[in-house]
């Protein structure tokens, strides 16, 4: 599960920056903040992978 969230905040993000690049100058900053808020998707869900892999290892799930 936190793979699958981890792969969706990565492409959201590849997306939004795919569309920067493309944006009428009058929407840019629509664009940026698509950019800005999938960065923090992104490093939510890798904050998510590292408390879920060091609860793991804290319980002697995780080699």
């Amino acid at each position: 599960m936190l793979d699958s969230d981890l792969i969706h905040a990565y492409r959201n993000l590849a997306a939004a920056e795919s569309r920067l690049r493309f944006v009428d100058p009058e929407y840019e900053d629509i664009a940026l903040e698509q950019v800005l808020l999938a960065k923090k998707e992104l490093d939510l869900a890798l904050k998510r992978v590292r408390i879920e892999t060091a609860y793991q290892r804290g319980n002697g799930l995780c080699a």
